[in-house]
């Protein structure tokens, strides 16, 4: 993809008129989390969906999206040590969503939690007893055990039918 270069650079951009963050520092973290995440020849086709480098306690929180018409995001903990990051954590769930119901979104918690946010059609579904699909509105709750995050909980609500 020839174009890929400056589509990433203009996110990058953008994430500095956000966070405040140096071009140089976020390409260094995305590159720290993309780094042995199974991606083909270096070139990683995502566009960054959350930086919080302030919420968790000597972590940053990095979340991206496949970059394209779906809407799959991963997770990823970075930690500082000395004037490099490392990767300590990856979320491993498929946590892809509908591109007509938009894409998740993330959020760190002060207490140490992650909060993915997205909109999803309900699996239980029947078209002869409702007349569309059913959307719910998801939270994913992630908790720290330790060295790692593991999802703390789930939770699913209706999302009120438009009339």
């Amino acid at each position: 993809m020839s174009e890929w270069p400056g589509i990433h650079k203009r996110d990058l951009s953008k994430w500095t008129a956000k966070t405040g963050l140096s071009i140089q520092l976020l390409d260094e973290l995305t590159k720290t989390a993309s780094n042995d995440d199974g991606t083909d020849g270096g070139v990683d086709l995502y566009i960054v969906e959350n930086i919080d480098t302030k919420t968790l306690p000597k972590q940053i929180l990095l979340s991206t999206w496949e970059y394209g018409t779906g809407h799959c995001m991963t997770l990823y903990l970075l930690q500082r040590i000395g004037s490099q990051f490392k990767k300590v954590w990856q979320s491993e769930e498929n946590l892809c969503t509908e591109s007509v119901l938009g894409a998740a979104k993330s959020q760190a918690m002060p207490d140490g939690r992650i909060i993915v946010r997205f909109r999803e059609y309900s699996a239980r579904f029947d078209p002869a007893k409702e007349k569309g699909p059913v959307v719910l509105r998801v939270k994913i709750t992630y908790k720290r055990e330790g060295s790692t995050y593991s999802i703390a909980g789930r939770t699913e609500r209706p999302e009120p039918q438009r009339r």
